[in-house]
């Protein structure tokens, strides 16, 4: 049997695939899954990710900074302000990037809007809805991903599933199309 993410080749009893590890499917369930519209996942690329996270950090950023000029004279006015405005827009900014992912992510789009602007989509390994605390946990891990020089986020272009670190931490995958396709 051949695999459908790798295409090598192996044993006919095998459940999975001895070079990717990706789910082995029985060429008769495969032929009447096609049959029916189902295919098996497609997994998002590095560009489309990366594009991706361009267009929500520029809106991260835009949405921040509204959200900073609109409380900052609120926070200035009160008596105990510890830090300056700018420090306040920065924890702010933080703040906002930190929840943006995970609110995104764990609702029914499975997307931030840059996601859902290029097409993808994540998913647990299964490509279902993951909960908020997972979306966090694959949001905190991309520290780690940024922490080693970005080869973190490189991965994706390398791995067979096109995992990012974070991805492979939180166990994700990052999908093409609109969720429920598959």
């Amino acid at each position: 049997m051949f695999c459908s993410q790798c295409g090598k080749e192996n044993p006919e009893d095998a459940q999975y695939c001895n070079e990717c590890r990706a789910a082995l499917v029985p060429p008769a369930i495969s032929a009447l899954r096609d049959a029916m519209g189902y295919g098996m996942p497609e997994y998002a690329g590095f560009w489309l990710r990366f594009f991706a996270m361009i267009t929500d950090a520029v809106i991260i950023h835009v949405g921040g900074a509204i959200l900073a000029a609109i409380l900052s004279p609120i926070y200035l006015l009160s008596p105990e302000n510890t830090v300056g405005p700018a420090v306040f827009g920065i924890m702010l900014l933080g703040v906002v990037g930190f929840l943006y992912y995970p609110l995104f992510e764990s609702q029914a789009w499975q997307a931030t809007p840059g996601k859902r602007l290029m097409g993808i989509y994540v998913g647990g390994m299964d490509s279902r809805r993951v909960s908020f605390w997972r979306a966090f946990f694959r949001n905190l891990a991309k520290m780690v991903s940024s922490f080693i020089f970005g080869i973190g986020y490189i991965m994706a272009a390398f791995t067979p599933k096109k995992q990012a670190l974070h991805d492979i931490f939180a166990e994700c995958l990052v999908l093409r199309g609109r969720p429920g396709e598959q």
